[in-house]
């Protein structure tokens, strides 16, 4: 079995699978605290915390997930029911992850608005 050599179709195959993960990977050691802290204009201290928590919780997840995913037995495998599922997620997360929405002053909008149909409704019922 040792003596049997890949074929190109299966090294492609394989090579093919890392896609994924290698564009998460780049892109977060690449371009992500760049873009947090020169675009945004977030505090480094914060995108530094914020990493930090989501590691941790990555710590805790992935090995749940593995023993989940060890024990899951379908026709398509144990692992890629899980591929298959995540894919859409995965690439709105990534669009999200660049996204700039301004929560702030957007909560501060409605907050505002909501304020002013109270005072009308409020002014109108007197």
């Amino acid at each position: 079995m040792r003596d049997r050599k890949l074929t190109a179709h299966t090294k492609l195959a394989f090579g093919v699978g890392q896609v994924a993960e290698s564009i998460q990977l780049n892109t977060f050691d690449f371009f992500l605290f760049f873009y947090y802290v020169q675009v945004l204009h977030l505090d480094p201290i914060l995108a530094g915390a914020a990493t930090l928590l989501a590691l941790m919780v990555d710590a805790v997840t992935d090995p749940a997930v593995g023993v989940f995913s060890d024990n899951c037995r379908s026709r398509l495998g144990r692992r890629h029911p899980f591929m298959y599922a995540s894919a859409i997620p995965f690439g709105l997360l990534c669009i999200y992850l660049f996204s700039f929405y301004d929560i702030s002053r957007k909560s501060h909008e409605a907050t505002l608005k909501t304020l002013q149909e109270r005072r009308r409704s409020h002014g109108s019922a007197s």
